[in-house]
């Protein structure tokens, strides 16, 4: 029959139980396809790798988003058509294109006040210079 399907988001950070959780579904269901997501820039964590060495193992690599369809994203995310020129250089960089990771900063800084909606849509930055202090993880 088909597959079961389970995906681990973050696996990176998984804890104990869901180590052993996966351990047991390895074990108990075939076929299984199983996916983890992992951060950017990481490595398969170690308890991962030793679940996984005698299966097999496809690893893809997703690239951020271009610019364009990034700030298609963002529009989209703050109900805008377009955004000021430092927060479309902004969240870019900062995100490396991650789409997740981009439109949680964008919910960030309008939850700070640090990016604003008007009612008629338009998006703007009542301290520009703010941003170039920002700290983010």
């Amino acid at each position: 029959g088909a597959p079961t399907v389970i995906a681990f988001d973050d696996a990176d950070g998984m804890d104990t139980g869901s180590w052993l959780l996966l351990a047991t579904v390895l074990e108990q269901v075939q076929p299984l396809l199983a996916i983890f997501s992992l951060q950017p820039n990481t490595q398969r964590p170690t308890k991962l790798r030793k679940l996984t060495e005698h299966l097999q193992v496809e690893r893809l690599k997703l690239s951020g988003l271009a610019h364009d369809e990034l700030r298609e994203l963002l529009c989209a995310t703050l109900g805008t058509r377009m955004l000021p020129k430092p927060l479309a250089s902004l969240i870019p960089a900062k995100s490396d294109g991650n789409p997740l990771y981009a439109m949680e900063i964008a919910r960030s800084l309008l939850q700070d006040g640090l990016v604003k909606i008007t009612p008629m849509g338009e998006c703007w930055l009542p301290d520009a210079a703010a941003l170039q202090h920002l700290e983010l993880p």
